[in-house]
């Protein structure tokens, strides 16, 4: 019997063949075998291609040999890498219009993947395994999107196959909150204007209005996403929610070990108000806010009253304002407080010395 010979096989039968395949598979396999591989191999794949679960390896080779041929593209899944996919798109997808990415999330981070999120989109939609469309959030996302790298492709869709609830709700809760600006800033409570004050006997928080200006400033960090968090300016640690805890009335403290973080949602159209939400709760069940104690109501406009979770309501007490603070005119301060020390200190020696001399 003689030995049968891929190479010997007339188009038609590869092309049958080709079908029990994968089109990354045919193309690792066959594209450099011969100029007439090459060539079926073009045909076959045509211009549409998956390269969801193949390696970044492989990526690059596909795309380098086969990415000017391509309009609808997908790609993601467990191995995906971000940076690879980037460079691939712009450098050898210079004719993708449709680009489809599953979205692994037990590798990722979801929020990673509205990097590929650009200006120049007509379409944007995320779906889930059921093909359920969730167009309020994409709509949002893509007007906040700030992106304008060389992408081509105009229409992009998001596959979300795994924790879709989780997934989703926490999508909603990243087009919800707001991209601030890190800095030093006061903390004022629409309620009664005041603002918070860290005691640092106790270290917890409370609104208030009297003491130095400096034991009621924090600085801003940015942490991820549009996470951040509250660090006080005078003991260099940070604003937390108590031991995490998402009871009502769970205190507000200052902590130097801990990763909690913050979200701001605008309050409407009102850019200079928020709610500010703590990031250890679900996504999917995110109901607490930080929130002054307000019993008797007017209580939240006095001095000493504690800052603390709460479920959402929506009040003035539950509104913050951040009023930002020049920091070089704090290192002003503390200078001339400095000097004025030293000056009472030689003042005081210059007297004790002369009193012994006399």
């Amino acid at each position: 019997m003689n030995p049968f010979n891929l190479i010997q096989l007339p188009n038609e039968l590869l092309y049958l063949i080709f079908r029990y395949m994968r089109k990354s598979d045919v193309i690792y396999a066959f594209y450099e075998l011969d100029e007439r591989f090459a060539t079926a191999v073009q045909f076959f794949v045509s211009d549409s291609l998956n390269l969801a679960d193949v390696s970044p390896p492989v990526n690059i080779y596909i795309l380098s040999k086969l990415g000017s041929q391509i309009r609808r593209l997908a790609i993601g899944g467990r191995s995906f890498n971000f940076s690879i996919a980037r460079d691939c798109l712009i450098k050898y997808c210079a004719n993708v219009e449709r680009l489809d990415i599953f979205c692994t999330t037990t590798c990722h981070d979801v929020r990673d993947y509205l990097q590929f999120v650009h200006w120049d989109l007509k379409s944007f939609s995320i779906i889930d395994k059921q093909r359920q469309l969730y167009p309020n959030i994409a709509t949002n996302l893509y007007l906040q999107s700030q992106i304008q790298v060389a992408f081509v492709y105009r229409r992009l869709t998001l596959h979300v196959t795994d924790y879709e609830a989780n997934n989703i709700a926490l999508l909603d809760w990243h087009q919800r909150s707001v991209e601030m600006t890190e800095g030093l800033y006061e903390i004022e409570n629409i309620f009664g204007h005041k603002f918070i004050i860290p005691q640092l006997q106790n270290s917890r928080a409370y609104v208030g209005d009297i003491g130095p200006l400096k034991n009621r400033i924090f600085r801003l960090e940015h942490v991820r996403y549009r996470e951040y968090r509250l660090r006080h300016y005078q003991s260099n640690t940070i604003l937390c929610i108590y031991h995490e805890s998402l009871n009502n009335e769970a205190p507000l403290v200052l902590n130097t070990n801990t990763d909690q973080t913050l979200t701001f949602e605008s309050v409407g159209d009102n850019n200079s108000e928020y709610y500010i939400w703590p990031t250890h709760q679900r996504s999917t069940n995110r109901r607490k806010v930080l929130d002054v104690y307000n019993d008797p109501y007017g209580r939240a406009g006095q001095n000493g009253a504690q800052v603390q979770l709460y479920s959402f309501h929506g009040g003035l007490n539950q509104r913050f304002h951040l009023r930002a603070v020049d920091e070089n005119s704090l290192v002003s301060t503390d200078q001339v407080t400095k000097k004025t020390k030293y000056s009472n200190w030689l003042q005081g020696l210059l007297k004790s010395t002369t009193r012994k001399f006399d």
